[in-house]
């Protein structure tokens, strides 16, 4: 694993956009229209950005897996208004915005205050899953995380990845309702 450079951000899109083609999490946000193709990956895209920005952008040495996180307590100022902005234009759109917004209310409300390591997205390629490479990445960024001094904490919508998380260490500290069930999830720096 290593740090992704700004020129790498079409490899990171793509495969994100790949392996979240079908996924229910990114489809919630983005109007099912001949554009959802179109829709996910500039949601990607504006994923990648503020990780980039806010975090970290993280590629496996094959490319076929990557990994985003965003430190929130440095997300702010323009640069992540504008960022914000731009996917409610190219992406979101008026009418669901309210939902949208609400549920991240709501989930800044549940993540803890506390300097974290927040994995945005963690993928695989497709022709490449169930082959062990979303455990070894999953690893190397919580090994990462921790070297930080940050606990690691994210959220899954589809349950058995919960399970799956689960087998890596992770613990489920609540679940919400926000326009689907959501698992929030962390791993804490051992002692």
């Amino acid at each position: 694993m290593y740090k992704a450079e700004y020129s790498e951000k079409s490899t990171v899109v793509g495969i994100l956009t790949r392996a979240y083609a079908d996924n229910k999490g990114p489809n919630l946000i983005i109007k099912q229209d001949a554009k959802r193709e179109y829709r996910l990956a500039k949601l990607v895209e504006y994923i990648f950005e503020l990780c980039f920005a806010f975090g970290e952008v993280f590629l496996s040495q094959d490319k076929k897996s990557c990994a985003l996180i965003l430190y929130p307590e440095k997300r702010k100022g323009l640069k992540s208004i504008i960022i914000d902005f731009k996917i409610i234009v190219q992406c979101i759109g008026l009418r669901k915005l309210k939902s949208v917004l609400f549920a991240e209310i709501a989930r800044k409300k549940i993540r803890p205050k506390t300097p974290i390591s927040y994995l945005w997205q963690i993928a695989v390629v497709p022709e490449y899953q169930q082959k062990g490479l979303g455990s070894i990445l999953m690893e190397k960024v919580t090994q990462y995380s921790f070297s930080q001094q940050r606990p690691l904490y994210f959220e899954a919508v589809i349950p058995q990845n919960v399970e799956w998380y689960k087998k890596l260490g992770f613990t489920v500290y609540q679940e919400a309702d926000l326009n689907c069930k959501v698992f929030f999830l962390k791993k804490d720096i051992p002692a």
